[in-house]
């Protein structure tokens, strides 16, 4: 069983990647990412954490649907920071998705919005898609 990662890992690792993912030159210092984890972290570590899980989780679905164009240069800086590895992050990723789809349910919100960004993708094939959907429509839906 894989060692679970320390908040301060997946945060070293989110605030490398997240500039990867997204463009964040036309947002604020003090509104991006980053720094909004840092407020949360000073309000309420519980929303911080739940907020860190989202955007990696985010991040992650952005990578695997071919979202970023340079993944050695990420990779390279992920490994130049001593950050947790791209190859890694993306198996667990992939690792939670199988085992809530296996599952049958979703059972919190964290779960659905997994889910749901790994739907919005077409990586995945219509089969999936059709029970990731089904599962994400039962959970908001009853």
């Amino acid at each position: 069983m894989p060692r679970k990662k320390t908040y301060s890992e997946v945060k070293l690792f989110y605030s490398i990647v997240v500039g990867h993912v997204f463009d964040l030159s036309k947002v604020g210092p003090e509104d991006r990412p980053v720094a909004v984890l840092e407020r949360f972290e000073r309000e309420d570590q519980k929303v911080a954490a739940r907020a860190l899980r989202i955007g990696v989780n985010d991040v992650l679905g952005q990578i695997a649907g071919g979202h970023v164009k340079d993944l050695r240069k990420l990779q390279r800086e992920l490994t130049e920071a001593g950050a947790l590895s791209l190859s890694d992050m993306l198996a667990s990723h992939k690792a939670r998705i199988e085992k809530v789809v296996l599952r049958g349910k979703v059972r919190n919100d964290d779960e659905f919005y997994l889910l749901r960004e790994i739907s919005e993708s077409s990586e995945i094939s219509e089969e999936l898609h059709d029970r990731i959907n089904k599962l994400l429509d039962t959970y908001e839906f009853g």
